[in-house]
């Protein structure tokens, strides 16, 4: 009987081990590529998908991870990384901050052209003539074309928040995740759209719909993250604290952009009470070169257009300049470049 029991028991064993191995694992996720952005656009993975800025591209020391971010002025501006295998099924991660009240189609990062059926993919933030504040991802086979999105107004820009998008290629499947929350809407993308083409980050591949803002610790992975494990990318210990909300920039005083700039910057401020305001430019020497406001001002957040010219309308040269705003309850001098 004790032979019989045995034979039982090693004959369910082999049973269940065949069982096991016929079911088909998850794989896990692996790391493609990652740029920290910090004052360098190296790929931190060690696989060699070194980015290369692009028209005023540069980097800016406000950021999440580490010491900087990358700084893109929306016009012309991006971050090019060429050819990348992204397989059936990949994620993306970034922190991303997104100047207020821009227009037009926002992108993050995409392996295709502007265009409704142009074969790849494209991940933005919608505000084509309108003020959509969807999360899209575009895509398309070349032929026929789905967007995954969030609702509308899911966005908030003039602050750092973290983006999260997982593809499934073969089963035309995505979704979307907002600081840690998965908010999609609809998920459905075109199976199989290519996943080979060049890679560019802050602009589509034929260099249009850019970013106007900042990115930081944008990663591609190889497989699809967990939402626990998009989390846990979020919270990594680089980034130094916990962050499941939007974060504010600090200090928001005074800042413009794009920076450098030619002809043109938009000088932003936040007043904090009524008050009387000046904003003034002034060169490295100290000489005044143009007056931007003297008024009377209520709390509030407002921009200013500077357009390169001093007061009796000729054009100020190449160089460095100072903005000073002055108020009632604080003073703050900014330092710009105008290239022309």
């Amino acid at each position: 009987m004790a032979i019989r029991k045995n034979s039982f028991i090693a004959g369910l064993l082999v049973f269940l081990c065949a069982a096991l191995t016929s079911i088909p694992l998850q794989a896990q996720a692996t790391l493609l590529a990652s740029w920290p952005f910090n004052n360098s656009a190296e790929d931190a993975s060690g696989n060699g998908y070194n980015a290369t800025l692009k028209g005023h591209a540069g980097y800016t020391d406000d950021a999440i991870n580490g010491s900087h971010s990358l700084l893109l002025s929306g016009s012309l501006d991006y971050a090019y990384v060429g050819p990348m295998d992204l397989g059936a099924e990949f994620t993306i991660c970034a922190w991303v901050f997104l100047e207020p009240d821009v227009t037009n189609i926002q992108t993050i990062i995409g392996n295709a052209a502007g265009g409704s059926t142009v074969d790849g993919f494209k991940l933005f933030i919608n505000n084509w003539d309108t003020d959509n504040k969807a999360i899209l991802i575009e895509s398309s086979d070349g032929t026929s074309r789905l967007d995954a999105a969030s609702a509308e107004n899911t966005f908030e820009d003039g602050a750092w928040n973290h983006i999260a998008a997982t593809l499934d290629r073969t089963n035309g499947l995505a979704r979307i995740y907002y600081n840690g929350k998965d908010v999609t809407l609809n998920g459905a993308v075109t199976p199989n759209f290519q996943a080979t083409g060049a890679v560019t980050i802050g602009a589509m591949q034929d260099r249009s719909w850019y970013w106007t803002g900042m990115i930081d610790d944008l990663r591609i992975y190889q497989g699809l993250l967990t939402p626990d494990e998009i989390g846990d990318v979020m919270d990594s210990p680089e980034t130094g604290v916990s962050r499941r909300t939007p974060i504010v920039v600090q200090d928001f005083h005074i800042r413009n952009f794009p920076n450098p700039f030619n002809p043109q910057t938009s000088i932003t401020f936040d007043i904090k009470k009524q008050g009387f305001v000046q904003l003034d430019i002034v060169n490295i020497r100290g000489e005044h070169i143009r007056t931007l406001l003297s008024d009377e001002k209520s709390p509030g957040r407002f921009s200013i257009l500077w357009d390169g010219l001093d007061d009796s309308g000729h054009a100020a040269p190449s160089g460095s300049y100072l903005c000073r705003l002055l108020s009632d309850d604080f003073s703050q001098t900014l330092k710009m470049a105008l290239l022309r």
